[in-house]
């Protein structure tokens, strides 16, 4: 069988039928026939790590960004007791120094379930609601100055748990749901992009599912998805948005049940989704879970990760910098959580020999602000060769050496686009991808 991974991979790329693919025939076949043996049949893909716990009072239903390589959290909502408490207060991570800190909190008043979107380097968040009120004020968030502004107020009707989403110049909101005078629940399906340039929102084209709030979303390329999310009972659609036709497709539905605030990041352009939670709608009993995917946008088809090996939870964080994830906090039943998890989705367990372990001692990180491959532990007794492709299919870049510790490779003079690094030492094999 072929390692999962480095098959998928290959497909991305396109490798195998591209003219320009350097490697002959032969060298392929043996190359899948090197992964068929070193590879298990018991391949788990993606592999966790515990990370440093959020700074913060444990939460869900927060705002996230990731702006200039570091993410940040805030607002939200977290079980004091039998009591559901609100707050404003906004956390940074820096992924390098592995630390939280504190920054200025939230310009408008307590809240939980803002619409939230990035554009630039700046940060955007607004609606929600607290136990008095739904909000319709929006704010943007300058990391740089750690100052808050209020811009123009969302269009549409006050709302919580809607959808938000930046592209490059712009932003989007809508969605979500409110609540009448009455107690009934009313959700929405209308969309409005935001331009910072001229602080004016326009109303776009409805989304043409059903009406939607807890949703997801996650970008790759130049395309936005929504994931599952509810009208009534939880659904498991999978929607593309293109923001430069204002037009929606669907797509392959999430493979493992309808749900709720699912977690979603992005890691170097390919999408991680999972976790979330369910509800019969017969019974009324509300499963929550812990399973994890990768959702392969060039090919519209879902493939299962390691589970995350942590309490069931939904509306937890998710967030991709460089080339691992990073998940954590979120809620169950009454519980409100602070942990996070590293998630690495290019390291696969396996149980398969001191082959297949030797080479996952392999360290990959691109670092893509300096444009920096790094990979340390090219250790043993095995000459390394290292082989770098571009999206084409062409060798751009290739070397050879034995028991190093840790190799750098400076891609900053390599085109932008999709990049794989290849590690054969004779015996086993490892491809790393990364987009610079």
């Amino acid at each position: 069988m072929i390692n999962p991974l480095f098959g998928q991979l290959l497909l991305h790329l396109k490798l195998i039928l591209h003219p320009m693919f350097s490697l002959r025939k032969s060298t392929l076949i043996a190359c899948i026939l090197t992964l068929s043996i070193y590879g298990s049949v018991n391949a788990t893909q993606g592999a966790w790590s515990a990370g440093i716990n959020f700074a913060g009072i444990s939460r869900a239903h927060y705002f996230q960004w990731v702006i200039n390589g570091k993410a940040y959290i805030g607002t939200g909502s977290y079980v004091a007791g039998s009591n559901l408490t609100f707050s404003r207060d906004v956390w940074e991570f820096d992924p390098i120094n592995n630390t939280w800190s504190q920054k200025a909190d939230f310009g408008g008043n307590i809240r939980t379930g803002t619409l939230n979107f990035t554009v630039g380097s700046f940060g955007y968040a607004g609606c929600g609601a607290d136990q008095f009120a739904v909000y319709n004020d929006f704010w943007q968030f300058d990391p740089v100055a750690n100052t808050w502004t209020q811009i123009a107020y969302f269009p549409g009707t006050p709302r919580v748990y809607g959808h938000g989403f930046g592209m490059d110049t712009v932003g989007f909101a809508g969605m979500g749901r409110t609540f009448t005078a009455a107690g009934s629940t009313v959700t929405y399906n209308d969309l409005y992009e935001y331009n910072p340039n001229s602080n004016t929102w326009t109303a776009k084209n409805n989304f043409p599912g059903i009406t939607r709030s807890f949703a997801s979303n996650f970008r790759v390329g130049n395309f936005n998805y929504l994931l599952a999310g509810q009208s009534g009972n939880p659904t498991n659609q999978l929607w593309q948005y293109d923001a430069s036709t204002d037009t929606w497709a669907s797509k392959s539905s999430f493979p493992a049940g309808n749900r709720i605030g699912m977690t979603t990041l992005v890691v170097q352009d390919t999408a991680y989704a999972g976790l979330g939670r369910s509800q019969d709608p017969v019974s009324g009993v509300t499963t929550y879970f812990n399973d994890f995917w990768m959702y392969d946008a060039i090919n519209d088809t879902w493939t299962r990760y390691t589970d995350l090996p942590a309490a069931l939870r939904f509306r937890a964080f998710g967030f991709g910098i460089d080339s691992l994830g990073y998940v954590g906090c979120g809620e169950n039943v009454a519980t409100t959580y602070n942990d996070s998890w590293i998630f690495n989705p290019r390291l696969t367990t396996t149980g398969v020999g001191l082959n297949e372990t030797a080479i996952e001692n392999l360290s990959f990180h691109y670092n893509s602000q300096l444009s920096l491959v790094t990979l340390k532990e090219l250790s043993g007794n095995y000459a390394w060769t290292l082989t770098l492709y571009n999206s084409n299919g062409q060798k751009v870049y290739s070397t050879r050496i034995r028991n190093a510790q840790q190799f750098e490779l400076a891609v900053n003079e390599f085109a932008a686009g999709m990049y794989i690094l290849n590690a054969d030492n004779g015996v086993a094999q490892k491809a790393f991808r990364f987009v610079k």
